[in-house]
């Protein structure tokens, strides 16, 4: 473990790795429940003999009760932060069995979470409990995703997971996923906005932004060596493409 942090009394964050040699196994039921974000490598979570697979840049939640287990999966080392906390008991009723693993709209909120404790402006206690209450008002709401979204997305999955892989190619091209899933790109695109609301080259942007963004918060690397490690041709693209997205250049944001 790397670090662990108390914020208040129910709710701590820590940074913490699993490998194949060191799996994760609760012996008893979780006293709080937990959100989590992968940063390096999969993680394969198992609850009630049922498994799902969180991946790099997913968040998941964990639910209080759970006795569960966590370890490496297709990899040397998983790494991820985790907020553990307890808002009442009735969280422990999310109606679903393993871990639901978050899409990117999460992501944001978490985001917002950690810079609440990383940064400690006045009142920071009650906005990341905030937060954490969002992200579950949230996940009561999206649970419940109509069998024609699931469909979509199972039909788009190996491209997505392609896309996540490759983006920080500067030559990848969306049109080059259609072909992954056996599809015209016309329809490629329908099924895209289907099942993530938006089209593949927005997802894609947003995808290489939000790697960005990480990487000006936990790195001390340039302006320069960022956009060519997220995939845009040069350092002028990349801060039109960042400051359309948040409204403030990348050296801005890092300040």
């Amino acid at each position: 473990m790397d670090y662990f942090y108390p914020i208040q009394d129910d709710i701590k964050i820590m940074k913490d790795y699993l490998t194949p040699e060191k799996p994760y196994f609760a012996t008893t039921p979780r006293n709080h429940e937990s959100i989590f974000f992968v940063t390096k490598g999969n993680l394969i979570y198992t609850k009630n003999g049922a498994s799902e697979i969180v991946r790099k840049d997913h968040i998941g939640y964990v639910s209080k009760g759970s006795i569960d287990e966590s370890r490496a999966f297709e990899c040397e080392r998983v790494e991820y932060y985790v907020f553990n906390f307890s808002f009442g008991d009735e969280m422990k009723n999310l109606p679903f069995p393993t871990s639901c693993v978050f899409d990117k709209s999460y992501l944001g909120l978490f985001k917002k979470a950690y810079d609440c404790f990383f940064f400690k402006k006045p009142g920071y206690k009650n906005l990341l409990a905030g937060y954490l209450s969002e992200i579950i008002g949230k996940l009561y709401g999206d649970i419940f995703v109509t069998k024609r979204h699931k469909t979509a997305l199972e039909r788009i999955e190996i491209a997505v997971n392609f896309l996540s892989e490759s983006y920080n190619d500067p030559n990848l091209k969306t049109s080059d996923l259609a072909p992954l899933c056996n599809m015209s790109e016309k329809q490629f695109r329908r099924v895209f906005l289907e099942a993530f609301g938006k089209t593949p080259y927005s997802f894609l942007q947003e995808f290489r932004i939000n790697q960005a963004e990480l990487l000006l918060e936990s790195t001390s690397k340039s302006i320069g060596e960022i956009a060519e490690d997220c995939g845009f041709y040069d350092i002028y693209s990349f801060s039109h493409c960042f400051k359309k997205h948040n409204g403030v250049s990348p050296t801005n944001f890092r300040k």
